[in-house]
């Protein structure tokens, strides 16, 4: 197994990174959130899951220990393969997923590309335990109920969705905007700022 891999980036593309290291470059799949942490050029080290399947073997790739962690786990699940599972984190972050899991959320699982009902309901059962014993880096506070402010920014993600952004840019644009305003509010920043 290959831990990481710690080279020159040489290529970045819609999906993945080729890390050169000693003359080779290693074609690793990876997240939009690890991908939106390299540039071309510079020297960065991915911590690195090798699948090998009958036509091939595959790289894949993550900026943070958390990150692979939860990739790992995901694809112990029936249904999650290794691209599922990569789509799946470039569309909710790793700390959302595990709220997500512990706090029985299907509906916010369900957000992630790739993943319906069914598998979300699957993944929170099968992971649950597993979630709760394995020792990640970052810590997060979980509860069972989200405020009347954290409903409302619920509301504006899922409005900013169904107009087609990711979980992931409809969280991350609302993140800086004011619990306090109102839903319509929200969305009307959230699509400034998504529009830049």
């Amino acid at each position: 197994m290959i831990d990481f891999i710690k080279g020159k980036i040489h290529t970045i593309g819609e999906d993945f990174v080729v890390l050169e290291q000693n003359g080779i470059g290693y074609h690793i799949t990876s997240t939009s959130w690890t991908l939106s942490r390299l540039q071309e050029g510079d020297i960065a080290m991915l911590y690195t899951v090798m699948v090998v399947r009958e036509d091939g073997i595959y790289l894949f790739g993550f900026a943070h220990q958390d990150e692979r962690i939860m990739y790992q786990l995901l694809t112990t699940v029936k249904g999650v393969g290794p691209k599922v599972a990569i789509n799946a984190l470039s569309g909710i972050s790793v700390s959302d997923f595990r709220q997500a899991i512990l706090s029985d959320n299907h509906k916010l699982l369900q957000q992630a590309p790739g993943i319906g009902k069914k598998t979300a309901e699957r993944i929170i059962l099968e992971l649950r335990d597993k979630i709760s014993k394995e020792s990640f880096e970052s810590h997060i506070e979980v509860s069972d109920n989200l405020s009347p402010k954290n409903k409302e920014k619920e509301e504006a993600i899922e409005a900013l969705i169904s107009l087609g952004y990711t979980y992931g840019e409809a969280s991350r644009a609302l993140h800086e905007i004011p619990d306090h305003w109102d839903v319509s509010k929200q969305i009307r920043e959230g699509l400034k700022i998504l529009s830049n």
